[in-house]
């Protein structure tokens, strides 16, 4: 085992850090997470290159670089406040192209919370993937890691475009798109046993290419307000199409 690294300009340690940084973090392909539960988690996955920790973390694979640092250096790589003791590189995930029976579809959907949320609730309702458009915020945004509890890992994560829901569409799958303009009340969707819930931007909605290929169009009754936050409205929607 190397010594601990209590340096902040050691070169190893300012690579990763760089991580942080969107444009090297999809350059090289990699991403980086913090602390033991999400640790835990890409183990199981197989994504895990390299651990740093301020202890040594035992039965990791001999595959698996393991780098010691003082708390100090741990602060520099981390996102976090109050730091949990461990940051992991771990590989971007593979996404797969073949979809389950229950699929969110995330259109321009901008803040990392709301998406880290969606794809928490996404894995707490069964659905199989959820497809998110270029303007959404990147599944490796700290913010979105944290936000989603793991979840990236528990569910197919690929990217959507209009065109990926008119071939859905054609596939048999229901198009189900939250809109204003001639929309029916969620009580009266019908149970659908193969489909796609469209969850639009949070200051425009969805937009008009993706709402064309809607098959279904829906609306949430509410009263005293005219709207909801979309991770809100988005965990009501899982809820009921999943039938639960």
């Amino acid at each position: 085992m190397n010594p601990v690294i209590t340096s902040r300009n050691n070169e190893r340690i300012k690579e990763i850090a760089r991580l942080n940084e969107a444009s090297f973090r999809n350059e090289k392909g990699l991403f980086l997470i913090e602390g033991a539960h999400l640790l835990e988690m890409a183990l199981a996955h197989g994504v895990v290159q390299t651990v740093v920790s301020l202890e040594k973390i035992p039965h990791l694979p001999e595959t698996i670089e393991q780098i010691l640092v003082s708390e100090d250096v741990l602060k520099k790589i981390s996102n976090q406040k109050t730091p949990q003791g461990i940051v992991s590189v771990c590989r971007q995930l593979t996404p797969s192209k073949e979809f389950g029976s229950r699929i969110l579809f995330l259109d321009d959907v901008a803040d990392p919370g709301n998406v880290g949320t969606l794809i928490r609730t996404a894995v707490a309702f069964s659905y199989t993937d959820v497809l998110l458009t270029e303007k959404c915020a990147s599944i490796y945004n700290d913010k979105v890691i944290g936000a989603s509890q793991g979840g990236i890992f528990s569910v197919n994560l690929a990217k959507g475009t209009a065109k990926t829901l008119e071939t859905l569409r054609n596939e048999g799958y229901a198009i189900v798109v939250t809109s204003l303009k001639a929309s029916v009340p969620l009580q009266e969707l019908p149970k659908l046993e193969k489909f796609v819930l469209v969850l639009g931007n949070e200051a425009r909605g969805v937009s008009r290419e993706v709402e064309k290929e809607a098959t279904h169009r829906i609306i949430i009754p509410m009263s005293n307000i005219d709207s909801l936050n979309v991770a809100v409205a988005g965990g009501i929607l899982m809820h009921h199409l999943s039938g639960k």
